[in-house]
């Protein structure tokens, strides 16, 4: 442990809630090895000369099509306001590369939405436009997984919680998501994430929320069709796409329970799409992996579910026994 404190002069002595977790991750792959991470155009203060301006709105006739602030009811399905941007560079402290690339990239908020777990709302931007200070880029390298793949990375629990773990209240700063653990590369799972993000995307942009404080995931809205996906299918996507990712990092149980376990204290509220339900019921002590636990085969498995097979008796003594079992072998799966 002292070799840990030792091992550089910016070492704190704070020990990361799932520190665990970090350090059974700590082998793998970083989010700087599968993309550039880099903070947006930071424009002239004081010495900004009078007559040049920032930002505009779109409909403006000169300056670059971007993104120059984190909407109030952003959404990760959807994409900030667009603005123009002034891209001289007598007006920018440095150009970096935040010029528009129109290649795919995810823009992650600088500053959190929430003082809570949820902190990261990634957007998926496949136009590559220009974005101020109040984004990071995370664009993929070349031979890497795709921004799409990237962007259900940076919405997921792991994110969040890394987030969470090692900046606390303060700004998401792009030197310590550069170290964020992600899975090993696997063209099978990153194939999974992909599919189950598609799927989400898909659903979540036919909903509009409402913007009151209905409790649920979702709240109640108005659908873009007669055929828009009901909240419990949009619900399912997007638990399937967090349980497409912790697969990919194949954490142990416990620790993947751990880690989800941040969110389910109350913490949690305010995520995506307004509120966001705890992973697991109240007093559910099994240890199951969340891809399993959603799976429709665990769900027909559960004890209840078995139960209202064993008519006509569902609270016989055989009932009993079965809770009596699962309590028995509720240990790692």
């Amino acid at each position: 442990m002292q070799a840990r404190f030792a091992a550089s002069e910016d070492a704190g002595f704070v020990v990361p809630e799932l520190d665990d977790v970090w350090m059974y991750l700590g082998s793998g792959p970083t989010l700087d090895d599968y993309a550039t991470v880099g903070n947006g155009l930071i424009f002239n203060g004081r010495t900004r000369p009078n007559a040049r301006w920032t930002i505009r709105d779109a409909t403006a006739v000169a300056g670059e099509l971007g993104f120059a602030n984190v909407d109030p009811h952003l959404q990760i399905y959807s994409l900030p306001t667009l603005k123009k941007l002034n891209l001289d560079p007598a007006g920018l402290q440095c150009l970096a590369s935040r010029r528009p690339t129109g290649q795919p990239q995810v823009l992650l908020n600088y500053a959190p939405v929430a003082r809570k777990p949820w902190k990261l709302k990634a957007t998926l931007d496949k136009e590559g436009h220009a974005l101020t200070s109040r984004f990071s880029a995370i664009r993929p390298k070349n031979g890497g997984p795709s921004a799409l793949y990237l962007w259900a990375i940076l919405n997921s629990p792991v994110a969040n919680a890394f987030a969470y773990d090692m900046l606390g209240k303060r700004d998401i700063l792009v030197g310590t998501m550069r170290k964020m653990p992600l899975p090993p590369h696997s063209p099978t799972h990153e194939a999974a994430i992909e599919q189950a993000a598609t799927r989400y995307r898909q659903l979540a942009v036919r909903v509009v929320p409402a913007e009151d404080s209905t409790p649920g995931l979702f709240n109640s809205g108005t659908p873009h069709a007669a055929s828009a996906p009901t909240n419990a299918e949009v619900k399912d996507a997007l638990l399937a796409m967090d349980a497409a990712v912790l697969r990919a990092y194949a954490l142990p149980v416990r620790l993947e329970r751990r880690l989800l376990d941040v969110f389910q204290r109350g913490r949690a509220q305010g995520r995506r799409l307004h509120t966001f339900g705890d992973y697991f019921p109240a007093n559910f002590k099994s240890l199951v992996p969340l891809h399993k636990f959603i799976s429709a085969g665990y769900r027909a498995s559960t004890v209840d579910q078995v139960a209202a097979r064993m008519k006509p008796d569902g609270t016989s003594a055989g009932t009993a026994a079965l809770r009596a079992a699962a309590e028995a072998f509720g240990g790692d799966d």
